[in-house]
């Protein structure tokens, strides 16, 4: 009896998966899985129940369905009911060799969609960095560092400015991807922020120039957290 093919990643399941749709026009998640099982070697984890996880062989299949919906291949009719789009019927009807992530890079919805991903990654990134630098400078504040706790409170303003941007990524000039990936400039990110409509309110230049002297300071004296 031959071996059965282990799936390490769902990437392996997309054109099985594909291929089964297609041939049915639409499919219980459960059904996959019973199809795909003859053919594949699933991962076990007993205790994925007792945990509150889904077994290894659900999440796989799911995974791959749901990496064929945001490229617009399939569509969810209902919770594990999946039917294939006309997308999906010209993609399965060509045969290609193989069926990758990179072969769905050609469909907008896909790309579209991980560059969603990625951009609200970035801004939890600097919202996270924004909380660690602004609750560091309250601590020090209570114990009476003052300079130092200046230092933490000007950059928790410049990366909620930077979160702020992340927002209206795709409008960016050159200058403003600068500003925002490698620059500390906090009056040209406050101007930026404003341009895009995301600040209505008017802050007095004075703050930003004090926080600018302190900031620079400390980058000088190697004081910053990256």
């Amino acid at each position: 009896m031959d071996r059965l093919e282990i799936v390490t990643s769902h990437e392996q399941l997309l054109k099985p998966a594909l291929q089964l749709i297609s041939a049915r026009g639409e499919l219980e998640i459960a059904e996959a899985i019973a199809a795909l099982s003859a053919r594949y070697a699933f991962p076990t984890d007993p205790q994925a129940h007792r945990r509150g996880h889904a077994s290894p062989p659900f999440s796989l299949v799911a995974a791959a369905f749901e990496s064929l919906r945001i490229a617009g291949l399939v569509e969810s009719k209902r919770p594990h009911l999946w039917s294939i789009r006309v997308a999906g019927q010209t993609l399965a009807s060509t045969a290609p060799a193989e069926v990758t992530f990179d072969t769905l890079k050609q469909y907008q919805s896909y790309n579209e969609h991980w560059a969603s991903v990625a951009r609200d990654n970035r801004r939890h990134k600097f919202m996270d960095l924004r909380f660690e630098h602004y609750t560091g400078g309250r601590l020090l504040v209570l114990q009476g560092s003052h300079t130092a706790a200046a230092v933490l409170l000007a950059y928790s303003i410049e990366y909620h400015l930077k979160a702020a941007l992340i927002e209206v990524d795709a409008n960016w000039t050159a200058q403003e991807r600068r500003l925002v990936e490698s620059r500390h400039e906090l009056r040209h990110l406050y101007r930026a922020c404003v341009r895009h409509g995301l600040i209505r309110v008017t802050v007095s230049p004075w703050i930003f120039c004090t926080t600018q002297k302190i900031t620079s300071g400390a980058d000088t004296l190697g004081m910053r957290k990256r």
